[in-house]
């Protein structure tokens, strides 16, 4: 009986969580990308403790305009059955940490799939840090994505009153 029973629960567990993909835009893709996927991580680890489902691709390098672009990304967020996209753009800029820019400009945008609408966007302040070693780098990178996904999801889930540290 409870494995029936687990049947039963996973399906209604399933069709009730959230899911939202990251897509990453950045500026540069000279030696950003590790610095561009631990901001990934710490999008998704601060969705994941909160029980949304989240998930990512690989950051492309485009310029602003065209990240701009309405329906970058919408197709196969469509595809892969996702309610919302957060869509990212990451501005490197001339500071150099170990030979590697550092993000300068971070915006966001979150859409809901179903209908290609923004429902918010925003930008997340890039503090000035000195990050002299690789762990000092992916500190500071999975911070700034754990700001950019408490920034988004008060626009996700209405409810979201800023309780994760």
């Amino acid at each position: 009986t409870l494995v029936l029973s687990l049947l039963l629960f996973l399906p209604v567990a399933a069709a009730s969580a959230q899911t939202v993909e990251f897509l990453c835009v950045v500026s540069s893709d000279e030696g950003t990308a590790e610095i561009s996927e631990s901001l990934l991580s710490g999008c998704e680890d601060t969705f994941f403790d909160l029980g949304i489902i989240a998930t990512d691709s690989r950051p492309v390098a485009l310029d602003r305009d065209a990240w701009l672009d309405p329906a970058l990304g919408i197709a196969p967020a469509r595809e892969g059955l996702i309610e919302y996209l957060v869509s990212i753009y990451i501005e490197y800029g001339s500071v150099q940490a170990g030979g590697r820019l550092l993000p300068v400009a971070l915006l966001y945008r979150v859409i809901r799939v179903e209908d290609a609408s923004v429902l918010g966007s925003g930008s997340v302040d890039v503090p000035q840090a000195s990050v002299d070693s690789p762990k000092k780098l992916e500190a500071f990178s999975r911070a700034l994505g754990a700001d950019l996904a408490k920034s988004c999801l008060p626009i996700i889930m209405p409810s979201y009153m800023g309780e994760i540290s």
